[in-house]
């Protein structure tokens, strides 16, 4: 993503309309409260208008059960500015419940250091008995998660964050992809 940083104004504007239409649920947290979130992730909290999510404290959606392990991975992406993924149930607005697997990682928006959720559902009552999409599904999400990972970091950097740690963990992420490649070919024989 090409994006010099995120306020509201100028590449805001671009940012927002990129993800808008986005298939996954977008987040930005800054201190427990949403700054922004798409059409999508409205839909995953049961909304229909952006007034009823803004400035809501994120732990307001999150199911009690899981608010420890939310609390741990926020504070491992703001201290550590690692990236993490966890399953988490949300709490929509009509109090329904809804189980998604959430990436969170850091990210520049309004000048800030915040938080980019990226949610997506899992849907238990699914049952997809196609074993080979079913595993070229696990493999293609596998390597989804650490070049989710990778574009955070590179996001970071070209917004001046520079730190020697993104590019270790950024070169765990890819020898874990070529782990993942190196698997799928050696189901050849």
């Amino acid at each position: 993503m090409n994006r010099k940083r995120l306020n509201n104004g100028g590449s805001d504007e671009n940012y927002n309309n990129l993800i808008e239409d986005y298939p996954y649920g977008i987040i930005v947290v800054y201190d427990n409260k949403i700054k922004h979130i798409n059409s999508y992730g409205m839909r995953l909290l049961g909304s229909l208008n952006r007034k009823y999510v803004i400035g809501k404290n994120i732990f307001s959606f999150i199911h009690n059960d899981d608010v420890p392990s939310t609390l741990e991975m926020i504070n491992k992406v703001q201290k550590e500015a690692t990236p993490t993924v966890d399953k988490l149930r949300f709490i929509q607005l009509n109090k329904e419940i809804v189980e998604v697997e959430v990436n969170a990682l850091p990210t520049l928006y309004a000048k800030s250091k915040m938080i980019h959720i990226v949610l997506k559902e899992v849907n238990k009552t699914k049952h997809n008995l196609d074993l080979p999409l079913f595993i070229a599904r696990g493999m293609a999400y596998e390597i989804e998660n650490p070049i989710t990972r990778i574009k955070g970091f590179i996001n970071l950097m070209e917004n001046g964050v520079q730190d020697e740690a993104y590019f270790r963990e950024m070169k765990k992420d890819i020898k874990h992809i070529e782990h993942i490649i190196g698997e799928i070919l050696s189901f050849e024989e």
